[in-house]
This record gives structure tokens, C-alpha cells and sequence, in this order.
């Protein structure tokens, strides 16, 4: 199991997995209970919720200089789907009663081990009632499943994604994808 640092308060889980991965420092994983500059998708803001929701970002060192780079956020939205036994809405939010109650970002850092994908991932875990100007969010403890603790919960996805296989192409996900 990647070891995983847990922070109080971050700006962001991505930036930080980032920052330590430019500056040469060993990194597995970054959970934070709160973060205040969480990003999402097109520089759209990730919102977190202290003690309800999951904010956590990792190196994705098996997969570094992976051959297939895009094929690794789809492989990770399954990963997360199926930790978290919602639907995935391309390319990358976990759905659940057609409402969105997480997502995850990846991107590709260059650094001195080489291109290493980076994965974020946030999950809404207890929510009792959707955000002010957000009606489409929703939790798990809000569509009736099972709500881990934070770090219950990241530790769940990692120890799934541990023992995956880096994709080298579509095909070696697509029946997962259509299921």
C-alpha cells in the first residue's frame, strides 16, 4: 500500500501531490479534510466538504511514461466506479440517480522520474442535503449506500488501483466501460 499523507487544510490535493513531485520528494498519496482551492476539470472549482466528502490525490508511479496517457484518467473513473459502485458519466464523474456525487482529474507531470500521471479524486461521502446552487450534487449517504470515512474511502480506491493493470489501449478496458 502507497503510503499517504494526511493534511488538515491544502490548497489543493492535485497541486500538492505536484509541487512534491517537481521538487524530487516522495510522494504516494495526499488526502486532505479540507482544501481551499480544489479544481476540477477545464480550471471549473472542486468543492469539499470537512468530515463529508473525500478530497485525495495521487502519483500514479506504476504508470510512469505510460503508452496510453488518456486511457489512464478513463481507467481510473472505472476504478473509482466500481470502489464506489456508481455509474461513471464521460469522462470522468461518478454518478449516482443521475446525480453527481464525485469526479476525478488527471494530468501528466513531467519530472525527473519522468511523466508521471497524477489522479485526483473527490467523492461525496455524507452530505445530508445538496450544496446551495448546486441541485445536481448528491452523496452517498443521500442516494441510501454505505459512507466510509475519508480515509476508509481513499484507502479503498488505492488498495483497487494498486492491483490494476496499466491499459495500453481501449480495448483492454471497453467491457468494463460498457458495463
Amino acid at each position: 500500500m502507497r503510503h499517504i499523507d494526511v493534511l488538515d487544510s491544502v490548497d489543493s490535493t492535485q497541486d500538492e501531490v505536484v509541487r512534491r513531485l517537481k521538487r524530487g520528494t516522495p510522494v504516494g498519496a495526499v488526502i486532505a479534510t479540507k482544501q481551499v482551492a480544489g479544481r476540477g476539470r477545464h480550471g471549473r472549482a472542486w468543492t469539499t466538504f470537512p468530515g463529508e466528502s473525500l478530497a485525495m490525490s495521487f502519483a500514479w508511479l506504476e504508470a510512469v511514461d505510460a503508452e496510453w496517457p488518456a486511457g489512464l484518467a478513463l481507467t481510473a473513473g472505472l476504478v473509482a466506479a466500481e470502489t464506489f459502485d456508481t455509474q461513471i458519466a464521460w469522462p470522468n464523474d461518478l454518478m449516482l440517480g443521475g446525480k453527481k456525487i464525485g469526479g476525478l482529474l488527471s494530468e501528466i507531470v513531467p519530472c525527473t522520474l519522468g511523466k508521471i500521471p497524477v489522479v485526483g479524486l473527490g467523492v461525496n461521502l455524507s452530505l445530508t442535503k445538496a450544496p446551495d446552487g448546486m441541485p445536481w450534487a448528491s452523496s452517498l449517504l443521500m442516494a441510501g449506500r454505505p459512507t466510509p470515512a475519508p480515509l476508509d474511502a481513499a484507502v479503498a480506491f488505492l488498495e483497487r488501483i494498486e492491483m490494476q493493470a496499466i491499459p495500453k489501449s481501449f480495448r483492454e478496458i471497453s467491457a468494463r466501460w460498457s458495463a
